[in-house]
Protein backbone atom coordinates (compact mmCIF):
# COMPACT_ATOMS: atom_id res chain seq x y z
CA UNK A 1 0.00 0.00 0.00
CA UNK A 2 1.31 3.49 -0.80
CA UNK A 3 0.22 7.09 -0.39
CA UNK A 4 -1.07 8.93 2.67
CA UNK A 5 -4.31 7.63 4.11
CA UNK A 6 -7.30 10.03 4.16
CA UNK A 7 -8.57 10.54 7.73
CA UNK A 8 -11.97 8.79 7.36
CA UNK A 9 -10.87 5.72 5.37
CA UNK A 10 -10.47 2.39 7.14
CA UNK A 11 -7.67 -0.01 6.29
CA UNK A 12 -10.19 -2.86 6.12
CA UNK A 13 -13.96 -2.98 5.59
CA UNK A 14 -16.74 -5.50 5.05
CA UNK A 15 -19.05 -4.52 2.26
CA UNK A 16 -22.44 -5.90 1.08
CA UNK A 17 -21.23 -6.01 -2.56
CA UNK A 18 -18.63 -8.61 -1.54
CA UNK A 19 -19.73 -10.09 1.76
CA UNK A 20 -17.65 -13.29 1.61
CA UNK A 21 -14.31 -11.63 2.47
CA UNK A 22 -13.06 -8.38 3.97
CA UNK A 23 -11.72 -5.71 1.59
CA UNK A 24 -8.34 -4.08 2.22
CA UNK A 25 -7.37 -0.53 1.30
CA UNK A 26 -4.83 -0.17 -1.53
CA UNK A 27 -3.94 2.36 -4.16
CA UNK A 28 -4.67 1.40 -7.75
CA UNK A 29 -0.97 1.93 -8.55
CA UNK A 30 0.01 -0.68 -5.97
CA UNK A 31 -1.59 -3.46 -8.00
CA UNK A 32 1.34 -4.01 -10.36
CA UNK A 33 1.08 -0.59 -12.04
CA UNK A 34 -1.59 -1.96 -14.41
CA UNK A 35 -4.96 -0.50 -15.35
CA UNK A 36 -7.60 -1.50 -12.80
CA UNK A 37 -11.39 -1.23 -13.03
CA UNK A 38 -13.97 -1.22 -10.25
CA UNK A 39 -15.99 -4.46 -10.39
CA UNK A 40 -19.18 -2.62 -9.48
CA UNK A 41 -19.29 0.39 -11.82
CA UNK A 42 -16.46 -0.63 -14.20
CA UNK A 43 -14.82 2.80 -14.01
CA UNK A 44 -11.04 2.78 -14.37
CA UNK A 45 -9.65 3.33 -10.86
CA UNK A 46 -7.29 6.13 -9.92
CA UNK A 47 -6.11 6.53 -6.34
CA UNK A 48 -7.44 4.49 -3.42
CA UNK A 49 -9.49 1.31 -3.87
CA UNK A 50 -10.72 -1.55 -1.68
CA UNK A 51 -9.39 -4.91 -2.81
CA UNK A 52 -9.99 -8.57 -2.01
CA UNK A 53 -6.73 -10.47 -2.43
CA UNK A 54 -8.49 -13.86 -2.51
CA UNK A 55 -11.06 -13.02 -5.21
CA UNK A 56 -9.33 -10.14 -7.02
CA UNK A 57 -12.46 -8.09 -6.36
CA UNK A 58 -12.01 -4.29 -6.58
CA UNK A 59 -14.21 -1.47 -5.40
CA UNK A 60 -13.48 2.21 -5.97
CA UNK A 61 -14.20 4.87 -3.36
CA UNK A 62 -17.53 6.06 -4.72
CA UNK A 63 -18.93 2.52 -4.91
CA UNK A 64 -17.55 1.67 -1.48
CA UNK A 65 -19.85 4.42 -0.16
CA UNK A 66 -22.93 2.70 -1.69
CA UNK A 67 -25.11 0.10 0.00
CA UNK A 68 -27.29 -0.81 -3.01
CA UNK A 69 -26.28 -1.70 -6.54
CA UNK A 70 -26.43 0.62 -9.52
CA UNK A 71 -26.12 -0.80 -13.07
CA UNK A 72 -23.26 -3.21 -12.53
CA UNK A 73 -22.03 -6.45 -14.04
CA UNK A 74 -25.24 -8.46 -13.52
CA UNK A 75 -27.42 -5.77 -15.08
CA UNK A 76 -25.02 -5.40 -18.05
CA UNK A 77 -25.21 -9.14 -18.67
CA UNK A 78 -29.00 -8.98 -18.57
CA UNK A 79 -28.80 -6.19 -21.21
CA UNK A 80 -26.65 -8.50 -23.39
CA UNK A 81 -23.70 -6.16 -23.09
CA UNK A 82 -20.41 -7.95 -23.73
CA UNK A 83 -18.21 -7.49 -20.68
CA UNK A 84 -15.29 -9.66 -21.78
CA UNK A 85 -13.97 -10.43 -25.26
CA UNK A 86 -10.93 -11.27 -27.39
CA UNK A 87 -9.69 -8.93 -30.14
CA UNK A 88 -7.44 -9.77 -33.09
CA UNK A 89 -4.87 -7.15 -32.01
CA UNK A 90 -4.26 -8.60 -28.56
CA UNK A 91 -3.66 -12.15 -27.27
CA UNK A 92 -5.11 -11.38 -23.83
CA UNK A 93 -8.74 -11.12 -22.86
CA UNK A 94 -10.15 -7.56 -22.82
CA UNK A 95 -12.56 -6.40 -20.11
CA UNK A 96 -15.22 -3.69 -20.29
CA UNK A 97 -14.48 -0.50 -18.34
CA UNK A 98 -15.36 3.19 -18.28
CA UNK A 99 -12.89 6.05 -18.54
CA UNK A 100 -14.71 8.86 -16.77
CA UNK A 101 -11.79 11.00 -15.60
CA UNK A 102 -10.44 13.21 -18.43
CA UNK A 103 -7.68 14.60 -16.24
CA UNK A 104 -5.87 11.22 -16.37
CA UNK A 105 -5.72 11.32 -20.21
CA UNK A 106 -6.10 7.61 -20.92
CA UNK A 107 -5.02 6.98 -24.53
CA UNK A 108 -6.43 4.35 -26.90
CA UNK A 109 -3.78 1.81 -27.96
CA UNK A 110 -5.03 1.80 -31.56
CA UNK A 111 -5.94 5.36 -32.55
CA UNK A 112 -3.86 7.15 -29.87
CA UNK A 113 -6.74 9.49 -29.07
CA UNK A 114 -7.95 10.09 -25.53
CA UNK A 115 -10.69 7.84 -24.17
CA UNK A 116 -13.67 9.27 -22.33
CA UNK A 117 -16.45 6.73 -21.92
CA UNK A 118 -16.73 2.96 -22.51
CA UNK A 119 -13.52 1.07 -23.33
CA UNK A 120 -12.08 -2.43 -23.23
CA UNK A 121 -8.77 -3.04 -21.50
CA UNK A 122 -6.35 -5.80 -20.65
CA UNK A 123 -5.72 -6.05 -16.87
CA UNK A 124 -2.36 -7.68 -17.59
CA UNK A 125 -0.61 -5.28 -19.98
CA UNK A 126 -2.45 -1.89 -19.94
CA UNK A 127 -3.73 -2.37 -23.51
CA UNK A 128 -6.96 -0.36 -23.84
CA UNK A 129 -9.27 0.43 -26.76
CA UNK A 130 -12.20 2.68 -27.55
CA UNK A 131 -15.36 0.68 -27.99
CA UNK A 132 -15.50 2.06 -31.55
CA UNK A 133 -11.94 0.93 -32.34
CA UNK A 134 -12.96 -2.67 -31.63
CA UNK A 135 -15.04 -2.51 -34.80
CA UNK A 136 -12.17 -1.53 -37.11
CA UNK A 137 -11.86 -4.12 -39.91
CA UNK A 138 -8.83 -6.35 -40.27
CA UNK A 139 -8.58 -5.48 -43.97
CA UNK A 140 -9.41 -2.25 -45.79
CA UNK A 141 -8.94 -0.77 -49.24
CA UNK A 142 -7.93 2.86 -49.58
CA UNK A 143 -8.91 4.73 -52.79
CA UNK A 144 -5.39 5.67 -53.91
CA UNK A 145 -4.03 2.13 -53.41
CA UNK A 146 -6.60 -0.04 -55.14
CA UNK A 147 -4.25 -2.78 -56.37
CA UNK A 148 -3.86 -4.35 -52.94
CA UNK A 149 -5.74 -4.63 -49.69
CA UNK A 150 -4.23 -3.06 -46.60
CA UNK A 151 -4.04 -5.39 -43.60
CA UNK A 152 -4.05 -4.35 -39.95
CA UNK A 153 -0.99 -5.25 -37.91
CA UNK A 154 1.08 -4.16 -34.93
CA UNK A 155 4.46 -2.65 -35.77
CA UNK A 156 7.58 -4.11 -34.14
CA UNK A 157 8.30 -2.62 -30.73
CA UNK A 158 11.89 -1.92 -31.76
CA UNK A 159 13.21 -0.71 -35.09
CA UNK A 160 13.58 2.39 -37.22
CA UNK A 161 10.81 5.00 -37.20
CA UNK A 162 8.41 5.02 -40.13
CA UNK A 163 6.27 7.93 -41.25
CA UNK A 164 2.59 7.51 -41.95
CA UNK A 165 1.86 7.60 -45.69
CA UNK A 166 -1.06 9.97 -45.16
CA UNK A 167 0.13 12.49 -42.54
CA UNK A 168 3.36 14.07 -41.22
CA UNK A 169 3.33 12.08 -37.98
CA UNK A 170 5.56 9.07 -37.40
CA UNK A 171 4.12 5.65 -36.61
CA UNK A 172 4.66 4.61 -33.03
CA UNK A 173 6.75 1.44 -32.52
CA UNK A 174 4.41 -1.35 -31.44
CA UNK A 175 1.42 0.68 -32.68
CA UNK A 176 -1.59 -0.43 -34.74
CA UNK A 177 -1.35 0.39 -38.46
CA UNK A 178 -2.75 -0.69 -41.80
CA UNK A 179 -0.03 -2.01 -44.12
CA UNK A 180 0.13 -3.25 -47.67
CA UNK A 181 1.66 -6.73 -47.72
CA UNK A 182 3.24 -6.04 -51.14
CA UNK A 183 4.35 -2.39 -50.90
CA UNK A 184 6.17 -0.16 -48.45
CA UNK A 185 2.93 1.38 -47.24
CA UNK A 186 1.78 2.05 -43.66
CA UNK A 187 -0.91 4.38 -42.31
CA UNK A 188 -2.47 5.19 -38.96
CA UNK A 189 -5.91 3.72 -38.32
CA UNK A 190 -7.24 7.29 -37.93
CA UNK A 191 -5.80 8.26 -41.31
CA UNK A 192 -7.27 5.16 -42.95
CA UNK A 193 -10.70 6.25 -41.74
CA UNK A 194 -10.19 9.73 -43.27
CA UNK A 195 -9.25 8.23 -46.63
CA UNK A 196 -12.53 6.42 -47.16
CA UNK A 197 -14.02 9.30 -49.18
CA UNK A 198 -12.23 11.41 -51.76
CA UNK A 199 -13.38 14.78 -53.02
CA UNK A 200 -12.65 16.64 -56.26
CA UNK A 201 -12.73 20.35 -56.93
CA UNK A 202 -12.45 22.42 -60.08
CA UNK A 203 -9.61 24.65 -58.89
CA UNK A 204 -7.30 21.81 -57.80
CA UNK A 205 -6.36 18.80 -59.94
CA UNK A 206 -5.93 16.13 -57.26
CA UNK A 207 -8.24 14.33 -54.86
CA UNK A 208 -8.77 15.92 -51.45
CA UNK A 209 -9.45 14.03 -48.21
CA UNK A 210 -11.18 15.30 -45.10
CA UNK A 211 -9.07 15.17 -41.95
CA UNK A 212 -11.42 16.03 -39.11
CA UNK A 213 -11.66 16.23 -35.36
CA UNK A 214 -9.60 13.13 -34.60
CA UNK A 215 -6.61 14.52 -36.49
CA UNK A 216 -7.03 17.86 -34.80
CA UNK A 217 -6.54 16.14 -31.44
CA UNK A 218 -3.49 14.22 -32.66
CA UNK A 219 -1.85 17.25 -34.27
CA UNK A 220 -2.52 19.39 -31.20
CA UNK A 221 -1.02 16.69 -28.96
CA UNK A 222 2.20 16.53 -31.02
CA UNK A 223 2.37 20.28 -31.67
CA UNK A 224 2.17 19.87 -35.46
CA UNK A 225 1.28 23.05 -37.37
CA UNK A 226 0.31 23.14 -41.06
CA UNK A 227 -0.47 26.17 -43.22
CA UNK A 228 -3.48 26.39 -45.52
CA UNK A 229 -2.42 26.36 -49.20
CA UNK A 230 -5.13 28.85 -50.15
CA UNK A 231 -4.86 31.56 -47.49
CA UNK A 232 -1.40 30.78 -45.98
CA UNK A 233 -2.86 30.91 -42.47
CA UNK A 234 -2.33 28.13 -39.94
CA UNK A 235 -4.66 25.10 -39.95
CA UNK A 236 -3.75 24.32 -36.34
CA UNK A 237 -6.81 23.61 -34.23
CA UNK A 238 -9.09 23.19 -37.27
CA UNK A 239 -10.22 20.29 -39.47
CA UNK A 240 -8.79 20.45 -42.98
CA UNK A 241 -8.77 18.98 -46.47
CA UNK A 242 -5.53 17.29 -47.45
CA UNK A 243 -4.00 16.56 -50.86
CA UNK A 244 -1.76 13.51 -50.43
CA UNK A 245 -0.04 13.90 -53.79
CA UNK A 246 1.09 17.50 -53.25
CA UNK A 247 1.28 17.32 -49.44
CA UNK A 248 -0.79 20.48 -49.03
CA UNK A 249 -3.80 21.35 -46.87
CA UNK A 250 -6.82 23.64 -47.04
CA UNK A 251 -9.11 25.14 -44.41
CA UNK A 252 -12.71 24.02 -44.80
CA UNK A 253 -13.74 27.63 -45.28
CA UNK A 254 -11.21 28.01 -48.11
CA UNK A 255 -12.67 25.08 -50.05
CA UNK A 256 -16.47 25.29 -49.82
CA UNK A 257 -18.01 21.91 -50.61
CA UNK A 258 -21.40 21.35 -52.26
CA UNK A 259 -24.05 23.98 -51.67
CA UNK A 260 -27.04 21.60 -51.83
CA UNK A 261 -26.81 22.08 -48.09
CA UNK A 262 -25.70 25.44 -46.72
CA UNK A 263 -22.64 25.43 -44.50
CA UNK A 264 -21.66 27.54 -41.52
CA UNK A 265 -17.89 27.65 -42.21
CA UNK A 266 -16.67 28.51 -38.73
CA UNK A 267 -18.71 25.74 -37.10
CA UNK A 268 -18.23 22.96 -39.70
CA UNK A 269 -22.01 22.40 -39.66
CA UNK A 270 -24.50 22.03 -42.54
CA UNK A 271 -28.16 22.94 -42.41
CA UNK A 272 -31.01 22.62 -44.92
CA UNK A 273 -32.20 26.01 -46.16
CA UNK A 274 -35.54 24.69 -47.49
CA UNK A 275 -36.71 23.44 -44.10
CA UNK A 276 -35.44 26.55 -42.29
CA UNK A 277 -32.56 24.85 -40.55
CA UNK A 278 -34.60 22.03 -39.01
CA UNK A 279 -32.15 19.50 -40.51
CA UNK A 280 -28.63 19.98 -39.19
CA UNK A 281 -25.55 17.78 -39.63
CA UNK A 282 -21.85 17.76 -38.87
CA UNK A 283 -19.57 17.80 -41.90
CA UNK A 284 -18.38 14.28 -41.03
CA UNK A 285 -21.97 13.08 -41.29
CA UNK A 286 -22.55 14.85 -44.61
CA UNK A 287 -19.39 13.37 -46.11
CA UNK A 288 -20.43 9.90 -44.95
CA UNK A 289 -23.55 10.18 -47.14
CA UNK A 290 -22.19 11.72 -50.35
CA UNK A 291 -20.93 9.77 -53.34
CA UNK A 292 -17.24 9.34 -54.10
CA UNK A 293 -15.61 12.00 -56.27
CA UNK A 294 -18.26 14.66 -55.74
CA UNK A 295 -17.38 17.85 -57.54
CA UNK A 296 -16.52 20.80 -55.33
CA UNK A 297 -17.09 24.23 -56.80
CA UNK A 298 -14.61 26.99 -56.17
CA UNK A 299 -16.25 30.39 -56.43
CA UNK A 300 -14.16 33.19 -57.85
CA UNK A 301 -10.81 31.52 -57.17
CA UNK A 302 -9.11 33.72 -59.77
CA UNK A 303 -10.56 36.82 -58.14
CA UNK A 304 -9.34 35.72 -54.74
CA UNK A 305 -5.82 35.13 -56.09
CA UNK A 306 -5.85 38.56 -57.75
CA UNK A 307 -6.85 40.25 -54.49
CA UNK A 308 -4.26 38.26 -52.57
CA UNK A 309 -1.52 39.41 -54.98
CA UNK A 310 -2.70 43.02 -54.74
CA UNK A 311 -2.46 42.94 -50.95
CA UNK A 312 0.95 41.27 -51.01
CA UNK A 313 2.30 43.77 -53.54
CA UNK A 314 1.14 46.68 -51.38
CA UNK A 315 2.84 45.18 -48.33
CA UNK A 316 6.11 44.33 -50.06
CA UNK A 317 6.43 47.93 -51.30
CA UNK A 318 5.68 49.37 -47.87
CA UNK A 319 8.37 50.85 -45.59
CA UNK A 320 7.32 48.61 -42.70
CA UNK A 321 9.82 45.76 -42.33
CA UNK A 322 7.25 43.55 -40.57
CA UNK A 323 4.81 43.91 -43.48
CA UNK A 324 7.65 43.37 -45.94
CA UNK A 325 8.69 40.16 -44.21
CA UNK A 326 5.14 38.84 -44.02
CA UNK A 327 4.45 39.63 -47.68
CA UNK A 328 7.69 38.30 -49.13
CA UNK A 329 7.37 35.12 -47.03
CA UNK A 330 3.93 34.52 -48.56
CA UNK A 331 5.27 35.25 -52.03
CA UNK A 332 7.99 32.66 -51.40
CA UNK A 333 5.36 30.08 -50.40
CA UNK A 334 3.25 30.84 -53.46
CA UNK A 335 6.24 30.49 -55.76
CA UNK A 336 7.54 27.29 -54.19
CA UNK A 337 4.43 25.12 -54.41
CA UNK A 338 3.99 22.42 -57.00
CA UNK A 339 0.63 23.86 -58.04
CA UNK A 340 1.60 27.46 -57.61
CA UNK A 341 0.55 30.92 -58.57
CA UNK A 342 1.79 31.64 -62.08
CA UNK A 343 5.37 32.96 -62.14
CA UNK A 344 4.17 35.28 -64.89
CA UNK A 345 1.49 36.74 -62.61
CA UNK A 346 4.11 37.49 -59.95
CA UNK A 347 6.42 39.05 -62.54
CA UNK A 348 3.58 41.15 -63.97
CA UNK A 349 2.79 42.34 -60.45
CA UNK A 350 6.09 44.24 -60.62
CA UNK A 351 7.67 42.83 -57.45
CA UNK A 352 10.91 41.41 -58.89
CA UNK A 353 12.83 44.74 -58.71
CA UNK A 354 11.51 45.16 -55.17
CA UNK A 355 12.82 41.71 -54.19
CA UNK A 356 16.24 42.75 -55.55
CA UNK A 357 16.05 46.02 -53.61
CA UNK A 358 15.19 44.14 -50.40
CA UNK A 359 18.48 42.21 -50.63
CA UNK A 360 19.87 45.37 -49.04
CA UNK A 361 17.32 45.48 -46.22
CA UNK A 362 18.64 45.93 -42.66
CA UNK A 363 16.36 43.03 -41.61
CA UNK A 364 18.03 39.59 -41.75
CA UNK A 365 14.63 37.92 -42.20
CA UNK A 366 13.63 40.15 -45.11
CA UNK A 367 16.96 39.57 -46.88
CA UNK A 368 16.69 35.80 -46.42
CA UNK A 369 13.14 35.68 -47.82
CA UNK A 370 14.17 37.89 -50.75
CA UNK A 371 16.94 35.39 -51.56
CA UNK A 372 14.43 32.50 -51.45
CA UNK A 373 11.81 34.32 -53.55
CA UNK A 374 14.36 35.20 -56.23
CA UNK A 375 15.60 31.61 -56.28
CA UNK A 376 12.10 30.34 -57.01
CA UNK A 377 11.68 32.83 -59.87
CA UNK A 378 15.15 32.25 -61.36
CA UNK A 379 14.71 28.46 -61.16
CA UNK A 380 11.60 28.56 -63.37
CA UNK A 381 13.39 29.23 -66.68
CA UNK A 382 16.39 30.90 -68.30
CA UNK A 383 14.08 33.74 -69.37
CA UNK A 384 13.19 34.36 -65.70
CA UNK A 385 16.88 34.08 -64.76
CA UNK A 386 17.79 36.72 -67.35
CA UNK A 387 14.96 38.95 -66.17
CA UNK A 388 16.21 38.83 -62.55
CA UNK A 389 19.81 39.43 -63.71
CA UNK A 390 18.55 42.37 -65.74
CA UNK A 391 17.26 43.96 -62.53
CA UNK A 392 20.80 43.82 -61.09
CA UNK A 393 20.32 40.98 -58.59
CA UNK A 394 23.75 39.36 -58.86
CA UNK A 395 25.91 41.86 -56.97
CA UNK A 396 23.52 42.28 -53.99
CA UNK A 397 23.18 38.48 -53.87
CA UNK A 398 26.97 38.08 -53.70
CA UNK A 399 26.97 40.61 -50.86
CA UNK A 400 24.96 38.10 -48.78
CA UNK A 401 27.93 35.71 -49.00
CA UNK A 402 30.31 37.87 -47.02
CA UNK A 403 32.65 36.44 -44.40
CA UNK A 404 30.33 37.41 -41.54
CA UNK A 405 27.16 35.84 -42.98
CA UNK A 406 25.21 33.41 -40.82
CA UNK A 407 25.17 29.77 -41.90
CA UNK A 408 21.46 29.78 -42.85
CA UNK A 409 22.12 32.74 -45.20
CA UNK A 410 25.19 31.05 -46.71
CA UNK A 411 23.14 27.93 -47.44
CA UNK A 412 20.21 29.77 -49.01
CA UNK A 413 22.30 32.29 -50.92
CA UNK A 414 24.68 29.66 -52.42
CA UNK A 415 21.64 27.63 -53.48
CA UNK A 416 20.18 30.70 -55.18
CA UNK A 417 23.56 31.57 -56.67
CA UNK A 418 23.79 28.11 -58.27
CA UNK A 419 20.54 28.80 -60.15
CA UNK A 420 22.15 31.94 -61.63
CA UNK A 421 25.21 30.08 -62.94
CA UNK A 422 23.84 28.42 -66.04
CA UNK A 423 24.88 29.79 -69.48
CA UNK A 424 25.51 32.34 -70.88
CA UNK A 425 28.84 32.34 -69.05
CA UNK A 426 29.70 36.03 -69.55
CA UNK A 427 26.73 37.18 -67.48
CA UNK A 428 27.75 35.28 -64.36
CA UNK A 429 31.53 34.71 -64.48
CA UNK A 430 32.07 37.45 -61.88
CA UNK A 431 30.80 34.97 -59.22
CA UNK A 432 33.98 32.85 -59.53
CA UNK A 433 36.06 34.67 -56.85
CA UNK A 434 33.20 34.26 -54.37
CA UNK A 435 32.81 30.56 -55.18
CA UNK A 436 36.56 30.01 -54.87
CA UNK A 437 36.54 31.63 -51.43
CA UNK A 438 33.54 29.58 -50.31
CA UNK A 439 34.93 26.17 -51.25
CA UNK A 440 38.26 26.99 -49.58
CA UNK A 441 36.86 28.47 -46.37
CA UNK A 442 33.62 26.62 -45.63
CA UNK A 443 33.22 22.99 -44.55
CA UNK A 444 29.43 22.94 -44.32
CA UNK A 445 28.12 20.14 -46.55
CA UNK A 446 25.20 22.13 -47.91
CA UNK A 447 27.25 25.24 -48.74
CA UNK A 448 29.92 23.05 -50.36
CA UNK A 449 27.32 21.14 -52.39
CA UNK A 450 25.69 24.35 -53.65
CA UNK A 451 29.05 25.91 -54.54
CA UNK A 452 30.13 22.77 -56.41
CA UNK A 453 26.89 22.74 -58.42
CA UNK A 454 27.49 26.39 -59.36
CA UNK A 455 31.02 25.50 -60.52
CA UNK A 456 29.72 22.50 -62.47
CA UNK A 457 27.36 24.78 -64.43
CA UNK A 458 30.09 27.37 -65.06
CA UNK A 459 32.58 24.70 -66.24
CA UNK A 460 30.10 23.12 -68.67
CA UNK A 461 31.11 25.33 -71.57
CA UNK A 462 33.82 26.13 -74.06
CA UNK A 463 37.50 25.49 -73.44
CA UNK A 464 38.06 29.22 -72.91
CA UNK A 465 35.33 29.32 -70.27
CA UNK A 466 36.72 26.24 -68.50
CA UNK A 467 40.16 27.87 -68.50
CA UNK A 468 38.70 30.88 -66.68
CA UNK A 469 37.27 28.50 -64.03
CA UNK A 470 40.68 26.84 -63.64
CA UNK A 471 42.37 30.22 -63.24
CA UNK A 472 39.98 31.03 -60.40
CA UNK A 473 42.02 28.56 -58.28
CA UNK A 474 39.32 25.99 -57.51
CA UNK A 475 40.97 22.80 -58.81
CA UNK A 476 42.99 21.85 -55.72
CA UNK A 477 40.00 22.12 -53.38
CA UNK A 478 37.74 20.07 -55.68
CA UNK A 479 39.75 16.89 -55.04
CA UNK A 480 38.69 16.71 -51.38
CA UNK A 481 34.89 16.62 -52.07
CA UNK A 482 35.49 13.56 -54.29
CA UNK A 483 36.31 11.62 -51.10
CA UNK A 484 33.39 13.04 -49.13
CA UNK A 485 31.05 10.45 -47.52
CA UNK A 486 27.93 12.17 -48.90
CA UNK A 487 26.89 11.55 -52.55
CA UNK A 488 25.22 14.99 -52.57
CA UNK A 489 28.69 16.56 -52.28
CA UNK A 490 30.54 14.07 -54.51
CA UNK A 491 28.18 14.37 -57.50
CA UNK A 492 28.57 18.09 -58.36
CA UNK A 493 32.30 17.96 -57.57
CA UNK A 494 32.65 15.00 -59.96
CA UNK A 495 30.82 16.87 -62.71
CA UNK A 496 33.09 19.90 -62.27
CA UNK A 497 36.30 17.84 -62.23
CA UNK A 498 35.09 15.94 -65.30
CA UNK A 499 34.56 19.16 -67.25
CA UNK A 500 38.01 20.47 -66.24
CA UNK A 501 39.80 17.19 -67.02
CA UNK A 502 38.16 16.98 -70.46
CA UNK A 503 39.43 20.48 -71.27
CA UNK A 504 42.95 19.54 -70.14
CA UNK A 505 42.87 16.38 -72.29
CA UNK A 506 42.02 18.51 -75.32
CA UNK A 507 45.26 20.46 -74.81
CA UNK A 508 47.43 17.33 -74.87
Amino acid sequence: MSGSLPAKLSYEIRHPFHSSHPLSLYTSYYLGGQLTACDECRDICHGFIYFCEQCNFKLDMKCAALTTHKIGVLEEKKMDRVTELHHFTQPHKLVLANCNYPEYKTQCSICKLLILGPAYFCPTCNYILHESCLRLPQKIQVPFHLNHMSVSRLLPTFGSSQRCYACPLYLEPGGFVYSCEHCDFNIHATCANSLRRRLKCEFHPNDLYYFGRNHKSLFDYWGIDIDCYECDESCKGEPRYYDLKCDISFHLKCVPIPDIEERIPNDNIYYCEECNGQTIAHIECVLAKVEDNIEIRKNNSEERLRKKLENLVASVWSDNSSLQLQAITRFTKLLSKKYKASIEEVIQAGVVPRFVELLGSPSDGVREQAVLALRNIVGDSLRCRDLVLGHGALLPLLAQLNQHAELYMLRNATWTLATFCKPPFDQVKLVLPTLARLIHSNDDDQVLTNACWALSYLSDGTNDEIQIVIEAGVCGRLVEPLMHPSPSVITPALYTVGHIVSEMMCKL
